[in-house]
């Protein structure tokens, strides 16, 4: 089965994740929360927070990042905390603090020049 460039991207983030045992990940742009989603099923991983700028898309990675009955058959060692926000690259957030790890994957596409500084 070959798997898409969108799925290697996340495995590669989560190989390198797990090489340097980050617990916490922070996933700036989190969209639908596909990439959060994945972290249920990462032993080592503590603790996801999400952040994305638009509500309507946080609505939806809440919904894919509940839990579901599919979920029960993958015993994690701890429960895994799931947190959201809405922000942007653009502000300092508080969010930013305390966190292991800071993952960007497919969010260079929706940064405009007038947003760089």
């Amino acid at each position: 089965v070959k798997m898409s460039y969108h799925e290697q991207r996340h495995d590669a983030v989560l190989t390198v994740l797990e090489q340097y045992s980050l617990p916490t990940v922070l996933d700036l742009g989190c969209g639908s929360g596909e990439f959060l989603k994945r972290l249920r099923f990462q032993n080592w991983i503590a603790k996801g927070i999400g952040i994305d700028y638009d509500i309507p898309t946080l609505e939806s990675c809440s919904q894919e990042c509940s839990v579901s009955p599919g979920d029960y058959m993958f015993k994690r060692t701890s429960p895994l905390q799931i947190k959201l926000f809405q922000g942007s690259f653009l502000v300092e957030s508080k969010h930013l603090q305390g966190v292991d790890s800071v993952v960007c994957i497919e969010v260079i596409e929706y940064i405009y020049d007038y947003d760089l500084p």
